[in-house]
């Protein structure tokens, strides 16, 4: 008789063992081998605390010896050959990040200390403040790296923001934030650290020279899509081309929304195979409403919306039957940003030989060959001018 209750006994527990683990429900989500729920507990809730260990580098195989593939663990950070602190898995051959991004320790060759600049560029004395310092460096590795300490400099805190490294060229950024015991275009001096190097640079004072920052895109050909595929992003403006097809009529423009509720004031010139070259100027409201504006239309309050000149009416949109070019220096006043937006279209363009006298077409063909043609198409270049 005991012999078959302790044979049972066998059985239940291999069925226990080998079985779903369920913990605080009454049931088991099918896919899941562990199920944990905390639904029960009154007041505060709880997690899963998974190991703390110190691993030495992304290739470390002594902290935890012949760690298993798809092994999870939380890196503290403390070791500085992977410094940076985060859940870790074993991949069979390093430890990587939870996104699959490498752990290595950042390294870079240089920071640009002269092109740091500060974005809003302009701070007032005792007005609360709140902007960015981006501070461009060279031949970075990839690494992610770690937020720094809080520094202070009249009256204004800045902090290094954690992130990861291009391979190549990148920047880095401060937050800066509180109020200023002085008023621009007094400058104050920013001691910008970063793993093994500083830089000294003295922002607030308007004078600074900084990178331009552009945003290019070019969509062909020019078709019900192109709206869409046309889409360009920079800083807080985005700009489209909102032209479906080929045209002369006056029914395709430039059009843009802003990220930011903002004032915005725009000089528009336009010149083009269709009418008399123009140029404009105007001021709108602008909500990050998701709306489109058009540039430019009778909404904007200005001057020559649209233009009257001697020789009639010119519109100030852009058609790729005429080839337009279309540039527009468009101020946002809140963030005290200012871009430029160049966009051209054209239609097709068939292609074209060189006419030689006293040459026959195959002679010429291997003298001048023609100029191939080209499909319609939309180039917009944005370039953000701080």
């Amino acid at each position: 008789m005991k012999k078959k209750f302790f044979f049972l006994f066998i059985i239940i527990f291999y069925n226990y063992i080998f079985s779903q683990i369920n913990i605080g429900s009454v049931s088991t989500d099918s896919s899941a081998i562990l199920d944990i729920n905390v639904n029960h507990l009154s007041g505060k809730k709880k997690g899963v605390l998974f190991p703390k260990v110190a691993l030495k580098s992304i290739y470390d195989t002594i902290t935890i010896p012949n760690p298993a593939k798809s092994l999870i663990v939380y890196n503290t950070g403390e070791k500085a050959g992977l410094s940076v602190p985060g859940f870790y898995f074993w991949n069979d051959n390093e430890w990587r990040l939870l996104d699959n991004s490498s752990g290595t320790a950042p390294t870079i060759e240089s920071l640009q200390c002269g092109n740091a600049y500060l974005t809003p560029p302009k701070y007032i004395k005792d007005q609360e403040y709140n902007g960015t310092i981006t501070l461009p460096y060279t031949m970075g590795n990839g690494g992610r790296f770690k937020a720094g300490q809080p520094k202070k400099v009249n009256g204004l805190t800045y902090v290094l923001q954690p992130g990861k490294l291009n391979y190549g060229n990148g920047n880095i950024y401060y937050t800066v934030t509180g109020k200023p015991d002085i008023s621009s275009p007094k400058p104050s001096k920013f001691e910008l650290s970063f793993l093994d190097k500083t830089c000294i640079d003295s922002l607030g004072d308007l004078n600074e020279i900084k990178p331009v920052m552009y945003a290019r895109k070019y969509t062909s050909p020019i078709n019900e899509k192109t709206p869409a595929r046309s889409v360009t992003t920079i800083g807080n403006i985005t700009v489209r081309y909102n032209g479906t097809h080929v045209s002369t009529n006056q029914d395709s423009y430039i059009e843009f929304r802003p990220l930011v509720n903002t004032h915005v004031t725009i000089k528009y010139e336009k010149a083009g195979g269709g009418g008399q070259n123009l140029q404009l100027w105007g001021k709108i409201p602008a909500y990050k409403d998701g709306n489109w504006y058009k540039l430019a239309d009778e909404s904007w309050g200005g001057s020559g919306m649209p233009k009257y000149s001697s020789g009639g009416r010119t519109f100030p949109d852009l058609n790729s039957g005429f080839r337009d070019i279309g540039s527009v220096l468009l101020v946002l006043h809140q963030t005290q940003e200012v871009y430029r937006i160049t966009l051209n279209v054209n239609g097709k363009i068939d292609d074209q030989e060189k006419a030689i006298q006293g040459l026959k077409d195959d002679q010429i063909d291997k003298l001048n060959p023609p100029i191939p043609s080209v499909e319609s198409g939309v180039t917009i270049f944005v370039e953000k001018l701080e």
